[in-house]
């Protein structure tokens, strides 16, 4: 029998918010040795408001749209720079099972009306119970996951886990790629 002791580690960043188009710097911290990144649990939880006009929305797999570059710096050395960081993981996202997709709620991958629900708009749906109840767990809360082989692959089996910081920068895209607006917007 194999038991562990596990513990969760947040971070708060500074700053702790970011405007599109500007870039957020995540930094993944050294961890001692015996200790393990389980794969799949790294990412960057938010809370995302929609304002304007009573029924604006968010385009569907926001977690993925929000980020238009990524960069991932290992000890001082880049391991991958991807421009149109969003075209490409929507992309990954779309050869999914569904209920692969299903399970992806925290990211934004979601019904229309689901995603109405979850931006309060004047034109949501609200007879579906299972729906108006998830939307009210969620709310406004997001993920982005933070997924590389060095974690996702390496990660459990590194022998001396990671010895050197582990830096992301997100550059995130302008509100007109993420929002859908009405047509009286």
């Amino acid at each position: 029998m194999l038991k562990a002791e596990s513990t969760l580690k947040r971070i708060t960043l500074t700053p702790s918010s970011v405007n599109p188009g500007e870039t957020l710097y995540v930094n993944i911290p050294k961890i001692k040795e015996g200790v393990v990144i389980v794969p799949g649990s790294v990412g960057l939880l938010f809370n995302l408001n929609v304002a304007g006009h009573a029924n604006n929305t968010l385009v569907n797999n926001v977690g993925r749209n929000l980020v238009t570059a990524l960069k991932v710096d290992f000890g001082g050395e880049v391991l991958q720079t991807i421009e149109r960081y969003d075209l490409l993981q929507t992309f990954n996202d779309l050869i999914l099972s569904k209920e692969d997709r299903e399970d992806r709620l925290q990211q934004g991958i979601s019904s229309v009306n689901m995603r109405k629900l979850r931006t309060n708009a004047g034109d949501k749906v609200t007879t579906d119970a299972g729906e108006v109840g998830l939307a009210f767990i969620h709310n406004t809360k997001y993920r982005i996951p933070l997924e590389r082989p060095i974690l996702n692959g390496h990660g459990t089996f590194y022998p001396k886990a990671l010895k050197h910081h582990l830096k992301y920068e997100l550059t995130f895209a302008p509100v007109t790629d993420i929002v859908i607006y009405s047509d009286v917007t």
